[in-house]
């Protein structure tokens, strides 16, 4: 039985993977002014946000090989304290193409800690304690992405720089995991070659988390750049407002525990995209603070219950010998999702804008929900002997 303690330093640790992206937002039309005659500025400016995506999604599936070399204990801790090193470094650089690579190797810590965070829960916490577990982590996280982004927004109206001084609170936490994170029995992280993990046959959870988080992505990544460029908002403003998405992701994560006892994975699922749906529209067609904020709210509702439902279901789906490769992959996705965003909606945003862009999203978004929801009506009718 693990220690509240225990608990806390995961919640923490889980927090910081949040901050690898939300804690700049804020700067990033500041940092493309400030390197505006650099060759590429205006990608490379949108890169910032996701390089640490890329090394995450290269490096999470090797996480396994390396705490199973030197424990997952030893190994959190040092991805700690490097991730606290490398998100300072941003501040450092005298050019974006170095804050670029800065982010790149920060990637390669969060990819460690993500991976090993989850895992540890899975060798923690069982079944219905678990669930409960992951719907209190995605609201501890969605918290913290507030209170960073917020805070990253405030000292972004100090200097561009200000932001990436949050990271230093890795520090703070590789103490707390070096104090009270216990190192699980050997057979929970070394796969056998009697039982050996095959991963990819949860190839559709990690397709699924791919694909949302790309789609989420758009948000953070383009929104910040109508809201600054087209109405003139302040970097404080722009980063409460963009916080209202994890604020609200925060609050509705705790329902999913009660939503799981009466929806399948899939039902939920179709709520999600329908809800978000519904969001990207909104962002489409707003024109003011107010109408952004509520679809904000929207698509925050849909965060809450995405995240930890597809945490939920690969945990469910994952043996314990294979559940450290297997969580590997599932952030090998999620950050692959991130990276890939900018780039797959680049052209698109180019070509019909980026509120366009949103509107088309959410039609796309809203079609596959109601889809989803359709086949689960005919599920529930069929199961209950009508054949339609």
């Amino acid at each position: 039985m693990i220690t509240w303690k225990t608990k806390l330093t995961l919640l923490l640790t889980s927090t910081m993977t949040i901050m690898s992206g939300t804690a700049i937002i804020a700067s990033l039309p500041m940092i493309k002014e400030h390197f505006a005659d650099e060759v590429g500025v205006e990608l490379l400016s949108r890169i910032i946000l996701t390089a640490p995506a890329i090394a995450i999604a290269f490096f999470a599936p090797w996480s396994n090989a390396v705490a199973s070399r030197f424990g997952k204990k030893r190994t959190l801790i040092v991805a700690l304290i490097f991730f606290g090193f490398f998100g300072v470094m941003g501040a450092w650089m005298q050019s974006i193409q170095g804050i670029v690579i800065s982010r790149l190797l920060f990637g390669v810590s969060v990819a460690l800690m993500m991976s090993l965070s989850l895992s540890l829960v899975g060798d923690y916490l069982k079944d219905s304690e678990r669930i409960k577990y992951l719907g209190y982590q995605n609201t501890f996280v969605a918290l913290g992405g507030v209170m960073f982004m917020a805070g990253g927004g405030f000292l972004s109206q100090i200097s561009w720089q200000g932001a990436f001084y949050i990271y230093g609170i890795g520090w703070i936490v590789a103490i707390l995991a070096w104090r009270y994170i216990v190192e699980p029995p050997i057979e929970t992280i070394k796969e056998t070659d009697e039982r050996p993990a095959r991963v990819m046959r949860h190839w559709s959870i990690f397709i699924t988390a791919l694909a949302t988080m790309s789609i989420f992505y758009m948000v953070p990544s383009q929104l910040p750049y109508v809201l600054h460029e087209s109405y003139a908002m302040p970097a404080s403003q722009v980063g409460l407002l963009m916080a209202t998405v994890t604020f609200v992701s925060a609050i509705t994560s705790l329902f999913y525990n009660r939503l799981r006892k009466r929806w399948n994975i899939k039902t939920i699922y179709a709520l999600v995209f329908c809800v978000q749906g519904v969001g990207f529209l909104g962002l489409g067609f707003s024109t003011s603070y107010l109408q952004f904020n509520a679809s904000l709210i929207a698509i925050g509702i849909g965060v809450g219950f995405v995240i930890v439902n597809t945490n939920s279901w690969l945990l469910e789906s994952a043996q314990p010998y294979e559940r450290l490769k297997a969580t590997g992959w599932l952030s090998s996705s999620i950050f692959m999702g991130q990276f890939l965003s900018p780039l797959i909606l680049y052209l698109p945003t180019t070509l019909m804008g980026i509120s366009n862009s949103f509107i088309l999203m959410g039609i796309v978004l809203g079609s596959v929900g109601l889809f989803l929801s359709f086949r689960a009506i005919r599920q529930r009718y069929r199961s209950l002997g009508y054949f339609w």
